[in-house]
């Protein structure tokens, strides 16, 4: 491979010169010396197309005079190297594409495709995509940290961009925002296991290019620092228009605030509501819209200018939270639990096909049967009707917990308490599924106040502890502070002692050398730093060892690296997450699924931080994660466990809800969590009362 570099103070740039793509992107300045374009790793697997996919190269289909052609630039036929310059060129009968590579008087390094039409008659080009791979893949978490991205993608139109955030959490941060044409969505490619995103692709909506005439594409990378700065040096960059709301789902019959802002006052400005005209307002430099929606269902808002230009900001519709909580819970006593006492499962809340409207029986083939077993993941419907019926005391639904209990203590588990993932014990003997069935029954104990459900919580964080120990594993360990608590409470000192010491000791393990090791199951995913944090809060408050407050503020930069800000109900405030739908899905689909139901374990981790420091922003952020999940639950009470996001994955069509509802109920628990913790979580309504 021929290497072409172009090293500024800035940027370090590294071309392949056999096919005119970027093969490096770095800062010069950067201690860890990270690549930002995708970097094989010998621990991942990748399709051997993967090749084809190098950054800048694409696809797009030519129609003129009737007739379609293919265009795929893989090798250009000239390249032209000047100093901080570089102009490769690809040819087709109809057209050539100059692909130009420079950096601004700002240090800014740009790129630009230009379509000039060499043909004499008009050329429309036709689903057009571009590939741009950052670095996001996952080949261990000590690399991850300090030398792979999470690319949060905003597909826009006029105003698109891609900010890639160092896992780690430490500046410089890479952004590039689309300066000249429309991006329509994007696709991901090359994605065939867990760890790594794939090759993001993105779609270009048609072109008309005259004869002799030409179009072009361009974006822009600069460094920054974070969110804050991402959209404070973005916005003065031609059509960036930033688009927000306080609110991303609401009520139906609640106010939809919201406001398009630019560095330049917009001419010739239209504001849109799901394609219909509205009114608007403009002052200066910022246009707000206000809309009501009176029916469920999403809401975009989209603004026109300058003839041309168009972005919108996505936003969601519901009946209430409360409607939706209630409907949800009676669909799973309904629907969702296993009623024929001759199966073993009797009693187990279950995975439900909503394409097939019935249990599904876990008897099909599929890639990992243990994601759709009775037990594991799907513990999240018990808890939350556990907590749910907390509030309600409903004695349907208490019945329902009461078969589900005997079915979890019966089957799941053996008469010591270890835990197995179905009612055989034939299936995964995990970790995690340890603390989630401690956590039913503390929800159970809050319901009754039988001391029999604390007893079997206490026995099973024991059982953990001696099969698993030393205590050296990621698990999602939530409501440690709310179990040594609950003994207390219960006069049970010196079991609130024993289960104390076993939480110290593993806090002691968080809380000391690397900030993440290595996942067990997936090599390393932004939930990792979440989980910690949230159980060193709880040990911290327990026992008010200033080292474990540390360790949990030293989690934040990681978690905010992982979250994103594009305006849009499924990303904004949203864990990036890829790889769900295949596993938990009926459709086994790869690629990007937000909104996922563990990016609720974030909201719970700002609203911790929003306690600790009582930054409104980190209760914004929590309750902007919170709404964002109920996006995955319908008004007949059904669910799914994943949107799929993307347009395309691997060439499968995507924008679509699996037809399984599976683990998705965990966010339900959360957002229960959230308006009952002591922070009184002010605009959390409790039940009984509207959300708005």
């Amino acid at each position: 491979m021929k290497l072409l570099k172009c090293v500024t103070s800035f940027f370090d740039v590294q071309y392949d010169k056999e096919h005119g793509s970027i093969s490096k992107i770095a800062h010069p300045e950067d201690s860890s010396a990270m690549n930002w374009v995708f970097t094989k790793d010998a621990s991942i697997q990748y399709p051997p197309s993967v090749e084809h996919h190098k950054w800048g190269l694409g696809s797009c289909v030519l129609e003129t005079e009737g007739e379609e052609t293919p265009f795929e630039w893989y090798r250009p036929v000239s390249c032209v190297e000047q100093e901080h310059k570089s102009e490769f060129t690809y040819t087709n009968r109809h057209l050539h594409l100059v692909v130009s590579r420079q950096f601004n008087d700002q240090g800014e390094f740009q790129e630009r495709y230009r379509f000039v039409n060499t043909s004499g008659a008009m050329v429309r080009i036709k689903k057009m995509g571009i590939y741009t791979p950052f670095n996001d893949n996952y080949p261990g978490a000590a690399l991850c940290l300090t030398n792979r991205c999470n690319a949060h993608i905003w597909a826009g139109g006029s105003t698109s961009y891609i900010n890639a955030m160092r896992m780690g959490g430490d500046a410089p941060h890479l952004a590039m925002v689309i300066s000249d044409g429309f991006v329509a969505g994007y696709s991901i490619l090359d994605k065939i296991e867990t760890n790594t995103r794939g090759i993001i692709v993105l779609n270009f909506s048609d072109m008309d290019v005259p004869a002799g005439g030409h179009s072009d594409i361009s974006w822009t990378f600069f460094w920054h620092k974070g969110w804050e700065d991402f959209f404070e040096k973005a916005a003065p960059h031609k059509q960036f228009v930033k688009a927000s709301t306080e609110r991303y789902i609401v009520p139906v019959g609640d106010s939809i605030h919201v406001f398009f802002d630019t560095a330049k006052q917009l001419e010739g400005v239209q504001c849109f509501v799901n394609d219909a005209p509205v009114a608007f307002a403009q002052e200066g430099t910022r246009i707000s819209v206000e809309h009501v929606p009176r029916k469920p269902g999403d809401y975009v808002f989209s603004i026109r200018w300058n003839g041309n230009q168009a972005t919108w900001l996505r936003t969601h519709a519901i009946s209430s939270f409360q409607q939706l909580l209630e409907k949800r819970a009676t669909f799973i006593v309904e629907h969702q639990q296993m009623n024929d006492p001759q199966d073993e499962r009797f009693g187990a809340y279950m995975v439900y096909d909503n394409e097939a409207r019935q249990i599904y029986r876990n008897d099909g083939k599929r890639c990992s049967p243990a994601d759709t077993d009775e037990g594991a993941e799907r513990l999240g419907m018990g808890i939350f009707l556990a907590k749910y019926c907390q509030e309600t005391r409903d004695a349907v639904l208490l019945h329902s917990l009461e078969r589900y209990y005997a079915f979890v203590r019966g089957k799941l588990q053996t008469t010591d308490y270890r835990v197995y993932s179905n009612a055989t014990r034939t299936s995964r003997h995990r970790h995690y599924n340890y603390p989630w069935v401690c956590q039913f029954y503390l929800e159970m104990y809050k319901l009754t106040a039988d001391l029999k459900y604390l007893h079997d919580s206490l026995n099973t964080w024991l059982e953990y502890y001696e099969v698993w120990g030393p205590c050296k594993w990621f698990s999602h360990i939530v409501g440690a502070r709310e179990m040594v608590d609950a003994l207390a409470a219960a006069g049970l000192a010196r079991e609130r002692q024993e289960l104390l010491g076993h939480f110290v000791e593993h806090a002691d393990f968080f809380a000391s050398g690397d900030a993440i090791p290595d996942g067990d199951e997936v090599s390393y995913v932004g939930l990792l730093p979440v989980v910690k944090a949230l159980f060193l809060g709880d040990v911290y408050a327990l026992t008010q060892e200033r080292k474990y407050l540390d360790e949990v503020f030293r989690m934040l930069p990681l978690i905010m690296a992982i979250t994103g800000e594009q305006p849009d109900f499924r990303l904004n405030g949203v864990q990036i997450a890829h790889w769900d739908g295949f596993w938990f899905g009926k459709s086994e689909a790869w690629g990007d699924s937000m909104p996922q139901y563990y990016t609720v374990l974030s909201a719970e981790a700002f609203m911790q931080y929003y306690e600790l420091t009582g930054d409104k922003d980190f209760f914004r952020k929590s309750r902007t994660i919170i709404e964002s999940v109920f996006s995955l639950f319908f008004e007949d009470g059904s669910a799914s466990c994943a949107y799929i996001y993307p347009d395309s994955v691997n060439g499968r069509a995507g924008k679509f809800y699996d037809a399984f509802a599976n683990d998705q109920d965990w966010s339900l628990y959360y957002y229960l969590r959230a308006r009952t913790r002591p922070a009184k979580a002010a605009g959390l309504h409790p039940a009984g009362r509207r959300h708005g």
